[in-house]
């Protein structure tokens, strides 16, 4: 953990970088010509894990934010082994720090619960969480050291990263996180080499949607987020956008994916993702 907060922080070119968000994961194989860098960025008391296998180096990244942890981790775990089929499976956990209403603490716990019920042999080789990821700023107030992680698939490498492009359909996922099911979505999976997908899905209804697009910066950032002091600068800016974007499409099954099926995109060789 120590060696990891010392890292400098580095910026994560498109090229050949798949983007993770909130409740997502992506299994990359070492062999995969299009992704060498898996990464998710944003994380406050959300935990980033990376779960590598000890046979091949299949590689996948979630970015778990206490939404169904159990089965979250489950599925996560499951889709590096049946790619990999090794005995030991080995786990990087990041994220969290020392929040006062102890969210951090209480996601940790339950990856680690979920990790230990699960039938296969989970070896933790980096916990950079809770206090091991925290640092007091302004006001005695805590923040957590990082924020985003990327890990290189080929090296097992974990670098402490920013992501100035994440990828497509940015304000779909994160609407998703708003207001969708909760489950931990795979968008990218090495079986189909250069796929990003999208799956379909629908929102729960907001209620009063329009009077929370009228109301001021510092009731936003209060209520809809779990660590309001620690969040990014635009983070206002952000969720407008998204809170806008649902009120836009409230029926994405009929207007965002057609016919019901999945926004797919192939990953080019300039690194940019293009629609299918």
């Amino acid at each position: 953990a120590r060696d990891l907060t010392m890292q400098d922080v580095q910026q994560i070119p498109l090229m050949h970088l798949v983007y993770v968000d909130q409740r997502e994961f992506a299994t990359v194989s070492p062999t995969d010509d299009f992704i060498r860098i898996i990464g998710s960025g944003n994380a406050t008391t959300c935990h980033i894990a990376v779960l590598r296998g000890s046979g091949k180096g299949v590689t996948s990244l979630a970015h778990l934010d206490g939404s169904e942890t159990e089965s979250a981790v489950d599925a996560f775990i499951k889709s590096v082994q049946q790619m990999d089929q090794s005995e030991k499976l080995h786990m990087h956990l990041v994220g969290g720090f020392l929040d006062d209403k102890k969210h951090s603490e209480k996601l940790t716990k339950e990856i680690f619960r979920a990790c230990i019920n699960n039938e296969f042999r989970i070896h933790l080789q980096t916990a950079c969480i809770g206090c091991l990821n925290d640092v007091v700023k302004q006001n005695a107030t805590h923040f957590p050291i990082i924020y985003g992680l990327a890990v290189d698939v080929r090296s097992g490498d974990l670098i402490r990263a920013v992501f100035p492009d994440q990828g497509p359909d940015m304000l779909i996922r994160s609407a998703t996180n708003f207001i969708g099911k909760g489950t931990l979505l795979e968008v990218y999976n090495s079986n189909n080499p250069g796929r990003l997908v999208i799956d379909p899905v629908e929102w729960r209804t907001w209620n009063d949607l329009d009077m929370w697009l009228t109301l001021p910066d510092p009731f936003i950032r209060k209520y809809l987020s779990t660590s309001p002091e620690q969040e990014v600068a635009t983070f206002e800016a952000d969720s407008r956008k998204v809170l806008k974007f649902i009120q836009d499409n409230p029926q994405p099954e009929k207007t965002l994916f057609v016919n019901n099926k999945p926004r797919v995109y192939q990953k080019e060789k300039s690194g940019e993702w293009t629609q299918i």
